[in-house]
């Protein structure tokens, strides 16, 4: 009777061992193909003034932080800084992801930008960082603060006015 007990609990503790373990869903790979092709798109945010497109880049609790200027929080915010009323309609941005790292909970993404007009004159260049984050099983833009390389002067500044609530 003891024998077969232990031959009964062996078995249920070799069959519990063997079960399958939760898989970590994370593959950084993934993740960096993912950023990579998202990044060849990221000029398209100049061109849409509408909080859904952007809704599907960032997450609701988005902030960029701007050069030189304010820290911008809340989708209808980053829709409205990246369009400027149409402004920014005909500007071009290349960036390219220098380095992309991170787990789970979030991506740091680290490169560099080229920004020109739309008869290919160089405006800025400089560097950024992303911090990405699963919203709704996708990964998007949580933080984002880039800096120009461009010494700023009162010439070149721009002031863009945010809508109020």
């Amino acid at each position: 009777m003891m024998s077969k007990f232990l031959a009964l609990f062996f078995l249920l503790f070799s069959l519990i061992a063997c079960e399958d373990k939760p898989k970590n869903s994370f593959n950084l790979e993934e993740v960096k193909g993912y950023i990579e092709r998202q990044n060849k798109t990221y000029g398209e945010r100049y061109l849409v003034n509408e909080a859904n497109y952007t809704l599907q880049k960032y997450t609701k609790d988005a902030c960029i932080l701007t050069d030189k200027g304010p820290r911008i929080c809340g989708i209808p915010g980053i829709a409205f800084y990246f369009y400027n009323e149409g402004k920014n309609v005909n500007l071009k941005i290349d960036i390219e992801a220098k380095t992309i790292f991170g787990g789970p909970e979030y991506v740091v993404e680290e490169g560099i930008f080229e920004l020109k007009d739309d008869k290919e004159n160089k405006l800025d260049d400089g560097k950024y960082i992303a911090i990405w984050k699963q919203e709704n099983k996708m990964w998007k833009i949580y933080r984002e603060i880039w800096n120009s390389n461009i010494e700023s002067s009162p010439s070149n500044s721009t002031i863009i006015e945010l809508p109020t609530k």
